[in-house]
């Protein structure tokens, strides 16, 4: 079975890149361009990494999505993107359930990327 990384990105560009890059990786990608949507995602089915931005132009933002995920799938492992290099925002995401955080575009730099998600899928096998 493939391991599921959920997009959770309002920005088509970055979240066609990032889905591009993880289905070449063989992994089963899911998108969603709002927190609504992808509340719709979660109930579907459990995902074993969400990749959540932090600001979403919609009713509900990250630290939202975030604290969904939280509750309806403990397990799954969050990581929250922002271009805000706001270190309250940061430790908000953390606080809320988050397992790392991702400043975009310099830790979008796919070596950095790279890096970070197959950590993160190591670590979701152990």
């Amino acid at each position: 079975m493939k391991p599921t990384i959920l997009i959770v990105e309002d920005y088509k560009d970055i979240r066609d890149i990032l889905k591009e890059k993880l289905e070449e990786w063989g992994l089963e990608v899911g998108c969603a361009q709002n927190v609504e949507e992808g509340i719709k995602r979660i109930q579907e089915k459990e995902w074993k990494i969400a990749l959540v931005n932090m600001r979403l132009p919609s009713q509900l933002y990250g630290i939202d999505m975030i604290k969904a995920i939280r509750l309806r799938w403990p397990n799954t492992i969050i990581l929250a993107m922002s271009g805000d290099r706001d270190e309250n925002l940061k430790q908000e995401a953390l606080d809320a359930g988050a397992s790392d955080y991702l400043t975009k575009p310099d830790d979008l730099r796919m070596d950095v990327f790279d890096d970070k998600i197959r950590s993160l899928l190591q670590k979701g096998a152990a």
